[in-house]
């Protein structure tokens, strides 16, 4: 039967193959869009490091009896936004929007990280079930309407 260790391990080695696949496919982007893909190579490199840490024991914290891995929540609160702020800039949304969409999406991740290590009678988890729904239906609400007004009404 295999470890979480092994899981750990064989996650590097996928975010290893993902991040060269990544690597390689930079540097045949025109030179002047090449910035923005940086974030796509970025994005796999910070779960190298965790997954490489968990895969070496380090980065877990027992919680109400059970492993609570400190490292992914880092590395989610790193990545997640990183992936949102990306498509944000492809979309083309406005730079309040960006940002608005990163803060909310960071917050999922704290509130979902809180929820993990605390511990809470039934009616405080469900509050913060409700602040992590709020945050993520704020963050398809912004992306949607900012969809929305980019495309131009049908005559």
């Amino acid at each position: 039967m295999a470890t979480i260790t092994t899981w750990f391990t064989l996650g590097l080695l996928g975010e290893l193959l993902g991040t060269a696949v990544l690597a390689y496919g930079y540097t045949l982007v025109p030179e002047e869009t090449r910035k923005r893909y940086l974030l796509l190579i970025a994005i796999p490199g910070i779960a190298i490091v965790a997954y490489a840490l968990m895969a070496l024991g380090f980065g877990s914290i027992q919680s109400e009896g059970h492993a609570v891995y400190v490292v992914r929540y880092v590395d989610w609160l790193l990545t997640t936004p990183l992936n949102v702020w990306f498509l944000a800039l492809l979309a083309g949304a406005s730079r309040e929007d960006t940002v608005k969409l990163v803060v909310l999406q960071a917050l999922t991740i704290v509130f979902g990280f809180a929820g993990a290590v605390t511990r809470r009678q039934l009616a405080t988890r469900c509050s913060q079930s409700v602040e992590r729904c709020s945050a993520a239906s704020s963050i398809s609400s912004t992306g949607t309407s900012q969809w929305l007004r980019s495309r131009p009404c049908p005559t």
